[in-house]
């Protein structure tokens, strides 16, 4: 029998819950759970470290290291093979009270080529 799920903490919901590069709509998306993405935005965002974000969030060190690697590796996946983003679901609860909803789609431009 696995342990029990523990529930991660996060702060602040990202402001979109999907990123697609522009022609790869058709392309099947990665996901990232919340507490993925809120373990990347503590890290490198914030510029915690892995002690600080465990403690932020409620976990292990350890578990914000898995964390971290795994939404680091889907995240590259989604640049280099242009592939749609999604950040939904996962095991946590909210420090902020009224937490605002997300919109439904960003659309990433390439930029022109000089």
């Amino acid at each position: 029998m696995s342990r029990p799920t523990k529930v991660k903490r996060i702060h602040a919901l990202p402001a979109v819950s999907r990123f697609v590069p522009e022609g790869a709509e058709a392309n099947p998306p990665v996901a990232i759970t919340l507490e993925e993405y809120e373990c990347l935005r503590l890290m490198d965002y914030e510029c915690m470290t892995q002690e600080e974000c465990a403690r932020v969030m409620g976990v292990a060190r350890t578990t914000v290291q898995a964390l971290y690697v795994t939404a680091r590796r889907r995240i590259a996946g989604c640049l280099v093979e242009a592939r749609p983003l999604l950040i939904q679901g996962g095991a946590l609860s909210c420090a902020v009270a009224a937490l605002r909803p997300l919109p439904s789609v960003v659309h990433c431009r390439k930029e022109a080529e000089a």
